[in-house]
């Protein structure tokens, strides 16, 4: 007999659709990891497992596949060879107050702030058609995620990522959440969910992230602020002073020599009278005196002039005392002085990474959920669920497609 099977077209269709590329962020144009985009799947399954029992068990027999209901997730994030200096820079994501309240179905949000950084959200989902009872259902995500050779050189950066308040609350159904701030972070959720009615289910998840040859300086920094208050003082000062002195002297003998020479001729007039001086009109002129140089011998000495050669001891009258005063006052001084004061206030400014997931966020929400919230640099974070359903047939029933010999 010969059996003719029969794909499911929206197995297939949804599967095409689920092949997702790759995402990279590269500063000097390295590409990805992997070489190409797209997954390339060559794939042989056997199952074996070793049971034990308490009796005689022995099974034997053939695992009919007559369809295939596949989701495959192929994802590769790079983030590789980047350069960030950040200079008094705040980065800020947040996700707050009544976000996304009460939403339903297949829920992707990214929130990035900063530089070089990757984020994903993938959801693949495949069914076998319910027309062939022996099916196969495979759900399958390969992840790859890397941050490598990066250098980040953060000074005076605040990075704070927060989740908070109503968001997403009362959320229904695949619920991914990525929030990222600062640089060359990689984030990823994928889910991959197939269903078929068959014998055989295989749900694979494969991650691989590397961080790796990263430099990351974080310093804190100074800002100087200089500024200048105008200052004015005035007043009056008062006060009262009081002194005095006291001492005593005395004298003492000294002693003298040296030569008085007459300066200058001398003529004094020579009067005759009778000798009453009080009647002055009887007096004659009779001459003069002359006492100057003209009656030297011409050589020069001044027989004329007076001229004398003196020495001696002066000795005065003792005189001896004592010396006193005393003085009393008060003075007031008033003014203003007018000025500035000049001062320079110094602020420290950190680095920090915050990270918040707090209130009612996510509060009720159902399903599959994956949240991923990060802030600093080459940080990798990853949610992956491959979820595979099989609905066995029942007993005695068996395969409703077509066949024939």
């Amino acid at each position: 007999m010969k059996q003719v099977f029969k794909i499911a077209p929206l197995a297939l269709a949804v599967a095409a659709l689920s092949f997702t590329g790759t995402a990279a962020a590269s500063g000097d144009g390295y590409g990805g990891h992997r070489g190409g985009d797209g997954a390339t799947l060559k794939k042989y399954v056997k199952v074996s497992k070793d049971v034990k029992y308490k009796g005689k068990v022995k099974i034997k027999g053939t695992i009919e596949v007559d369809s295939l209901g596949m989701a495959v997730i192929n994802d590769e994030q790079d983030s590789d060879h980047n350069e960030v200096t950040n200079n008094f820079v705040d980065n800020r994501s947040g996700l707050a107050g009544d976000a996304l309240e009460n939403a339903r179905g297949n829920i992707g949000v990214n929130m990035s702030s900063g530089d070089n950084n990757v984020q994903g959200n993938s959801a693949a989902l495949a069914a076998a058609d319910m027309r062939f009872l022996l099916g196969s259902a495979d759900a399958e995500v390969f992840t790859d995620q890397n941050a490598d050779d990066n250098t980040i050189n953060n000074k005076g950066v605040i990075n704070s990522s927060a989740f908070v308040g109503n968001a997403l609350e009362n959320a229904r159904g695949n619920i991914a959440v990525n929030i990222a701030t600062g640089a060359g972070n990689v984030q990823k959720n994928a889910f991959a969910g197939a269903v078929a009615s068959g014998s055989m289910g295989e749900a694979t998840v494969s991650s691989r992230q590397e961080t790796e040859h990263n430099t990351t300086t974080n310093m804190a920094d100074t800002t100087e602020q200089t500024t200048s208050t105008e200052v004015t003082l005035s007043g009056a000062m008062a006060g009262f002073y009081i002194g005095g002195g006291s001492g005593s002297y005395d004298t003492v003998a000294s002693t003298y020599s040296g030569e008085s020479t007459q300066d200058g001729g001398v003529y004094p007039e020579i009067w005759r009278d009778d000798g009453d001086h009080a009647n002055g009109d009887n007096a004659v002129l009779w001459g003069h005196l002359d006492f100057d140089d003209q009656n030297g011998n011409g050589q020069g000495n001044l027989k004329g002039t007076f001229d004398f050669d003196e020495s001696g001891t002066i000795t005065p009258n003792e005189d001896t005392g004592d010396l006193r005063f005393q003085e009393a006052g008060f003075q007031v001084l008033a003014g203003s002085f007018t000025g500035e004061v000049v001062h320079t206030v110094i602020h420290y400014v950190r680095h920090e990474n915050n990270s918040i997931m707090a209130d009612d966020a996510l509060r009720g929400a159902r399903g599959n959920i994956g949240v991923n919230i990060t802030a600093g640099s080459n940080n990798l974070q990853n949610n992956s669920l491959a979820l595979s359903r099989v609905n066995a047939p029942a007993a005695g029933e068996g395969p409703t497609g077509p066949g024939g010999e």
